[in-house]
């Protein structure tokens, strides 16, 4: 299976961030074991994989020639690979999926990709049983093999150590990570959709708030924008009056009252890639209160676009950010983190941290944030998704972030 060419889409896999991340480690072959990981390194989405992660898929990555990538998937996910668009070429398959076949379905597929669905056996009889093939066919007995330790288990490290005694392991995962902070442009296309269809679902979503509306009625609405736009909901997050200060607002049955301040945090998959995007509405006129709050986060929120770019560390944006709110009047004001990752998953490296000394690189995707709760009032948040480019960065939202004021019809 080939990366650059992705079936129907473009590169997800960062080829030459993968030769320069693997000699660095001194690693020969990375294999990757978890969803994103497969679906980033071959761009096959395995629905079962996702729902089970029990369900092995890997792939597999020569140091060397990263842009040919092996991948093994359960023989009954072919079909699916063959609807993604993708090549056959460089998959292994294993157990059974058994079909009924019909003369008819063997003139139709017998000439076509599809072919291979005539079969109701895959290559091998498991997962390792392919892995082990394939390491004998390429010669890699020996090599210096990084393994994604996320996704798989104590089973496989055992296998490969029993098996090939000279090879040398070491952990994949953060390797991948490494790889995968940095986007391609066919990545930073996906986030931007991602992003935009998430921010119109909200802004929709504000158009329709009115008194005696429910938190769920309007995560309904934010659902059912996300799907009409070809993306997935994967959370939503609205809670007015005092419940917006919930961290975690599960939409319930509240009703929307004249005054109250509507938080929202709203994400979604479109073309397997993740958005994350906040708002605020009050219903009716902000306090002068509310908007004092809302302006320091704002200023914070601005303050860490205005340093953003590559060369910064994570940790010194976090300061300017939390020292900003604090000098705009909410002196109380303590975050974990203002920020972090965004790509294939909702949460990646690096995290906007005290603690995380990351120095930023072009081609970055990073969310911006700058919540506040408070218990027994309302929460507020803020939240953007950036490009961090050579000079600042790039926003791929369409607009900024106002505290919105909707009067009630």
């Amino acid at each position: 299976m080939n990366p650059s060419d992705g079936g129907e889409h473009g590169r997800l896999l960062n080829v030459s961030r993968v030769k320069r991340v693997l000699a660095d480690a001194g690693a020969d072959v990375l294999i990757g074991t978890t969803p994103g990981n497969v679906t980033y390194c071959s761009g096959f989405y395995s629905s079962v994989q996702w729902r089970r992660p029990s369900v092995q898929c890997f792939t597999v990555i020569d140091g060397e020639n990263p842009e040919s990538v092996h991948t093994i998937i359960p023989h009954g996910e072919l079909d699916r690979l063959l609807q993604q668009g993708l090549s056959r070429d460089g998959v292994i398959t294993y157990g059974n999926m058994p079909y009924d076949v019909s003369a008819d379905a063997v003139e139709d597929l017998g000439k076509g990709a599809f072919s291979a669905l005539l079969h109701s056996r895959g290559d091998c009889a498991d997962p390792l049983e392919c892995l082990t093939t394939l390491i004998c066919s390429r010669g890699w007995q020996k090599a210096v093999i990084a393994v994604d330790e996320h996704g798989t288990s104590f089973q496989t490290f055992k296998h490969l150590r029993t098996t090939f005694p000279k090879m040398t392991i070491i952990p994949g995962y953060e390797l991948l990570l490494r790889i995968r902070s940095i986007k391609t442009d066919e990545e930073v296309r996906r986030i931007r959709r991602a992003t935009w269809v998430a921010e119109g679902a909200v802004v929709s979503a504000i158009d329709e708030l009115k008194c005696g509306s429910t938190e769920m009625r309007i995560a309904d609405h934010i659902h059912s924008f996300i799907l009409s736009h070809g993306g997935f909901p994967s959370f939503t997050q609205v809670g007015t009056g005092k419940r917006s200060a919930l961290a975690n607002a599960e939409p319930s049955r509240a009703v929307i009252e004249y005054g109250d301040v509507v938080r929202f945090d709203v994400g979604c998959r479109l073309d397997y890639y993740c958005s994350d995007i906040a708002a605020t509405a009050v219903i009716g006129k902000a306090s002068s209160g509310t908007r004092e709050q809302y302006n320091a986060l704002q200023a914070g929120f601005s303050r860490i676009l205005e340093l953003v770019r590559a060369g910064v560390s994570a940790s010194f944006l976090f300061e300017e950010g939390m020292d900003t709110v604090h000098r705009h009047g909410i002196e109380q004001y303590e975050r974990l983190h203002l920020g972090h990752g965004l790509g294939i998953e909702g949460y990646e490296p690096p995290m906007l941290s005290p603690d995380c000394d990351v120095v930023l690189e072009a081609g970055m995707v990073l969310c911006v944030e700058t919540p506040y709760y408070v218990l027994g009032r309302h929460g507020l948040q803020i939240e953007e998704t950036i490009l961090v480019t050579e000079d600042g960065c790039e926003r791929l939202a369409l607009l900024g972030r106002p505290l919105f004021e909707v009067e009630d019809a």
